[in-house]
């Protein structure tokens, strides 16, 4: 192939386990957001510092955001991508969790529409990097860009075995594709020739799962996930739209007592969510009776982290520590669906395997 006859590349290259980092990073910062919120409680908000001194914990956040940025610019390896990450996500999260004092005249930490900003910057950043994966496949090009991403780690610090299978799986995928057969052979030679490093934190994640009880690994669990998904999308829709529409509706008897939110931004932020959730869930739920594919329970992952995290950022700013109980029952969901798509994507029991990704991040 001449330099003329070359396909026009985009103006960045994906890369293609770049999402999956992405997404650790939010979860990272949203817990951190929890954790953080949970222990200022049970200490009675500490002030550290002395006299008019406060040093805010948000200063932190964006000293580890600073430690971050440095060290994966000044180092190079898996290890220190996973580091970055960790860091990374931890400082935003304490960054974020004081954003009711930088936008408040009176430095307000409390500021109820805090849990919005938050909602819709986490939302930002999971659409966008979900956007970024299935706009369109991997090109040639950016197939082969990851692969030597991954071969420039096993020239430093060589090359633990999953992690070459999975960048051997991205040159043949850019073979495939059409890019040069002399770059490919150049990269896929480098692959072959680094050296083997240790496996530690992949057969960490491969022995994680064995904690879940056996009677929670069977599949039969994916159905009553999904459709309590869907169940209570339906009924988050609902209800909400039904207080939006009748405007902080309240009815009291001897007996009932019922007291629907009106319009707020809450109120707005949970329909939304629901709506999300739902146009996820269905399809998904409706596509794993057709298919053996893997898409169906990608999705249905994708719509209970969303659903779970981003209700628990709102439901915590207007339920306090009860919001607590929801996200324990969300994070018991999410951990059935992401043991079976692990399941799947490894092309067992029934299910074919996916396109090339590094599950570590």
């Amino acid at each position: 192939m001449n330099e003329n006859s070359r396909p026009r590349r985009g103006p960045i290259t994906r890369n293609a386990i770049g999402p999956t980092s992405a997404e650790a990073f939010v979860i990272i910062a949203i817990a951190t957001i929890l954790l953080t919120r949970l222990y200022l409680q049970l200490t009675g908000y500490p002030q550290i510092g002395g006299g008019d001194l406060h040093i805010a914990h948000a200063l932190w956040g964006g000293t580890l955001m600073m430690l971050a940025l440095l060290t994966g610019w000044m180092a190079l390896g898996f290890g220190v991508r996973v580091l970055t990450v960790v860091m990374g996500g931890i400082g935003f999260g304490l960054f974020l969790d004081e954003v009711g004092k930088f936008v408040t005249k009176d430095n307000d930490y409390f500021y109820g529409p805090a849990a919005e900003i938050m909602y819709i910057l986490v939302c930002l950043i999971l659409v966008g990097a979900r956007l970024i994966r299935v706009v369109r496949p991997l090109s040639a090009h950016e197939s082969l860009a990851s692969a030597a991403a991954i071969a420039a780690d096993g020239v430093a610090r060589g090359l633990p075995d999953h992690r070459r299978g999975v960048a051997l799986r991205l040159v043949e995928q850019a073979r495939s594709g059409g890019a040069p057969s002399a770059d490919v052979d150049h990269v896929r030679s480098l692959l072959l020739s680094a050296g083997h490093a240790s496996d530690r934190l992949y057969r960490l994640m491969q022995w994680a799962p064995r904690l879940i009880p056996g009677f929670f690994r069977s599949p039969k669990w994916v159905p009553w996930v999904g459709w309590l998904l869907v169940a209570g999308a339906v009924f988050g829709l609902s209800f909400h739209a039904l207080g939006i529409a009748l405007g902080d509706y309240f009815y009291e008897d001897e007996h009932v007592k019922i007291h629907l939110a009106g319009k707020s931004p809450a109120t707005i932020i949970l329909l939304v969510s629901a709506g999300l959730t739902l146009s996820m869930a269905l399809p998904a739920m409706i596509a794993l009776r057709r298919t053996t594919a893997v898409w169906p329970l990608r999705l249905l992952r994708d719509a209970a982290l969303l659903f779970t995290f981003l209700n628990a950022l709102v439901d915590f700013a207007t339920e306090g520590f009860a919001a607590l109980i929801n996200l324990s029952i969300g994070l018991f969901g999410l951990a059935i669906l992401s043991y079976q798509l692990d399941v799947a994507a490894r092309g067992t029991p029934h299910s074919p395997a996916t396109p090339p990704t590094d599950s570590a991040g």
